[in-house]
């Protein structure tokens, strides 16, 4: 049976609409380095608090080691303080660990706050293994303490840069572990006709498991939005030459890529005009967006609207997350003075739609060589922009982050 028959068969049994999981910590499939000691101690994940309140259920951890190692790890809950301090609000453990995601369930489950923190103690020294962390910038920030603090304590320390520790806590195994925010099969302007090409990798060791859940355009997330899931060995990649055939559908959407109790793939997205066997395909990679990376309240996205607007065109695509998002649109011409709005464009809970520019300002006159200023008024979004050219149908895409 080919891959392609049997992700189509995936489809045909898994369909659903995802719960936000409320999610402490982080998990990733490139885990390339390890810490160890000479005694117990604690690495803080700074960088990926709790989003949101919620009730957790379950915990995954990243480990390296030879053969099973018992008391190997416990699970410390935090909360920062206004002087600095951080208070252990809950533990569980000591786990067992074993090569690859380490997967335990939260008895009893452990209940946090916004702003909390995940901390994961390491109990034996390095014959016995260690958490997996992964390399990041000045936006990973972690801190290590020479401790296995009790419940209640208060811990202080000094954050450090660079490294991600491999684990997080959530209320559900299924996490939305990032967006591809619009895939399409549809016909463009000029005779274009687009599609879109993803490949899931998996460039690690342990196995990676989850789906791609589908929402089409203009319609919020359903039970009847259909998924792919996947299994990925080591060294393995899934490849779809049009993932909307796979998805069953055309027009345009976007993508929920859920993991389970493991990092997400290595995911290569390319949407391309295809203009037949002989000229060939033009088109752009598009990045996934993760999390953290997610426009939110008071964040300010800039779009610049092209000198030329007789030979190119353009689309803005927004896709509001579990909160909604209502956003505040306003234009400015090439010398920096006002030319439009500001406009109030308001969207449920995911929900996604793609429009042209035009459309998105209400159908007011657009200022060639100006600027689009979208602020985040409520709510979560991801926001786009596609610039194609009406001669070639090459398109340009850009999407803002945090």
């Amino acid at each position: 049976m080919s891959s392609r028959r049997v992700v189509l068969f995936a489809v045909c049994l898994f369909v659903a609409i995802e719960a936000p999981a409320a999610t402490v910590g982080s998990l990733s499939a490139t885990g390339n380095t390890g810490l160890s000691g000479s005694g117990a101690f604690m690495s803080i994940d700074i960088a990926h608090p709790a989003a949101e309140a919620g009730t957790l259920t379950t915990a995954s951890v990243r480990w390296s080691a030879l053969s099973l190692c018992t008391n190997a790890f416990k699970l410390k809950f935090l909360r920062p303080q206004f002087n600095g301090t951080f208070t252990v609000i809950a533990e569980r453990g000591p786990f067992n660990a074993v090569q690859g995601f380490v997967t335990i369930a939260l008895t009893p489950p452990v209940t946090v706050a916004a702003g909390d923190l995940l901390g994961v103690v390491q109990l034996q020294p390095a014959t016995c293994g260690t958490m997996q962390w992964s390399r990041g910038g000045n936006d990973a920030v972690f801190m290590i303490a020479n401790l296995d603090p009790a419940v209640g304590a208060n811990i202080t320390g000094i954050p450090d840069h660079g490294l991600i520790p491999n684990a997080r806590a959530s209320s559900d195994p299924n996490v939305v572990d990032g967006y591809i925010p619009v895939i399409g099969s549809t016909a463009g302007g000029f005779g274009a006709q687009f599609k879109t090409s993803v490949q899931l990798s998996n460039t690690d060791l342990p196995t990676l498991n989850g789906r791609l859940v589908f929402h089409p355009a203009g319609a919020p997330a359903s039970a009847s939005d259909p998924s792919i899931s996947y299994s990925l060995g080591q060294g393995k990649s899934t490849s779809f030459d049009n993932i909307m055939d796979s998805f069953g559908r055309t027009g345009l959407g976007s993508v929920d890529v859920v993991t389970t109790s493991s990092g997400a793939p290595l995911i290569t997205t390319r949407v391309f005009n295809d203009a037949g066997s002989v000229v060939g395909t033009s088109g752009f990679t598009e990045e996934t967006v993760l999390p953290q990376q997610v426009l939110r309240l008071y964040d300010i996205a800039n779009f610049t609207i092209p000198s030329d607007l007789t030979n190119f065109r353009v689309n803005i695509g927004v896709r509001s997350l579990d909160a909604g998002a209502t956003l505040s649109v306003a234009m400015y011409n090439g010398a920096g003075s006002f030319a439009g709005g500001p406009f109030t464009k308001t969207y449920p809970a995911n929900y996604f739609e793609q429009v042209s520019l035009s459309q998105f300002v209400n159908g007011t006159t657009l200022p060639a060589g100006g600027v689009v200023q979208i602020q985040v008024q409520s709510g979560n979004a991801i926001l786009y922009g596609t610039t194609n050219d009406n001669r070639s149908n090459d398109p340009n895409f850009k999407y803002f982050a945090r």
